[in-house]
């Protein structure tokens, strides 16, 4: 992480802690040294920076103030709010650029603030909710007990896995999940559809696919295109608007089940997005072994992940890897990591192709 943009004039707790003597060597070391003491503590207040943005995400402040600056008293009559407590979390977001605080204890939108509205195209609002979930927090405060065994800290909070969690326990948590889901998907459509000739298949399957909204764009701009979405009950039963739209909705089929049971045969082209990541080895593998059971000879295999790599987005890729870890007992992989896993399974890895921050990994069977 780098500095912070600016550094405090006045003498701070943190520079107490930076030894200063006479000789220049030391005096450089001591730069240095405060440097290096300011980026970590960046990073150690990084937790209570996000737990502000998601709260602020949570209240819908800045769906309030799309029209317009409004004040703190209005805010918080809107949002159900203590007045004084809300102003000071805005006051604190806007040092950091989401929002502006304006004259007489009014807010404005920003750019930044402006992301976190729900009318946003990119809106990182569905996003900010899904880390500022209770499920979220507890399992990042046991997270040392996934670096001890290896195992979800999920799993050791709840007694169950994150699944069972969403469908047993808190569906509210589940839903959240699959909106920022596809919110993420949104995101990715443009680089996916750029990156990819869909046009060369007749069929295609988004396997885990969520309520769909990748699978409807591909539809959209492929016309002669059939699909199938496949996903839980919960979450087909619930698919985006864009499969019901005319010219789409007589070409899609929503069926429900497990990727670990049986995946719908006889399509030539798979689809499989952000997927992988959420398994180990062992689970990752039975996945595409039910895929090899369903990829005929001339099908494709389309994995869309993150690859690890220095060439890449190495810290927020390696981060991610670490709450894969905390979820699931997932992983991010390398494209050499993705290649031994697909051959395990009776797939040969043909094509990686970058698509904006994930890439397209095209196997075909063995």
């Amino acid at each position: 992480m780098t500095q912070p943009e600016s550094l405090p004039s006045s003498p701070t707790p943190e520079a107490d802690l930076v030894d200063v003597s006479g000789s220049a060597d030391s005096g450089r070391m001591a730069v240095e040294d405060h440097g290096d003491v300011l980026a970590v503590m960046g990073m150690l207040r990084g937790q209570g920076l996000a737990r502000a943005v998601e709260t602020a995400a949570e209240l819908g402040v800045a769906d309030l103030v799309a029209t317009g600056p409004r004040s703190v008293d209005e805010l918080a009559e809107a949002t159900g709010s203590h007045a004084p407590s809300l102003y000071r979390l805005l006051r604190a977001l806007a040092a950091h650029g989401v929002f502006e605080e304006l004259e007489g204890q009014r807010f404005a939108q920003t750019p930044r603030s402006a992301t976190l509205s729900s009318t946003h195209p990119t809106s990182l609002r569905d996003v900010a909710r899904l880390f500022g979930s209770e499920w979220q927090w507890r399992s990042w405060g046991a997270f040392p007990h996934s670096i001890r065994t290896g195992r979800p800290s999920v799993d050791a909070v709840y007694g169950m896995s994150l699944w069972q969690y969403f469908d047993e326990v808190d569906p509210a948590a589940g839903a959240v999940f699959d909106a920022a889901m596809t919110g993420e998907s949104r995101r990715l459509v443009t680089a996916i559809l750029a990156a990819c000739d869909f046009s060369r298949f007749s069929t295609v399957v988004d396997v885990g696919g969520g309520r769909g909204h990748l699978l409807a764009a591909v539809l959209q701009t492929h016309q002669r295109l059939r699909g199938v979405l496949f996903d839980r009950p919960s979450t087909v039963a619930a698919p985006h608007d864009g499969l019901r739209a005319p010219g789409v909705a007589e070409r899609v089929e929503a069926v429900a089940g497990s990727f670990f049971d049986r995946v719908p045969p006889g399509a030539d082209a798979y689809l499989l997005k952000l997927v992988l990541h959420d398994w180990d080895d062992e689970m990752a593998g039975k996945i595409l072994g039910r895929l090899r059971e369903a990829v005929p000879t001339h099908g494709r295999l389309l994995v869309v992940e993150r690859v690890l790599s220095r060439e890449t987005d190495l810290p927020g890729t390696a981060l991610l890897d670490l709450a894969m870890l905390k979820n699931h007992a997932g992983r991010e992989r390398t494209e050499d990591e993705f290649r031994a896993l697909l051959s395990s399974a009776g797939f040969e890895l043909t094509h990686v192709v970058p698509a904006g921050p994930v890439c397209i990994l095209e196997a075909r069977t063995r």
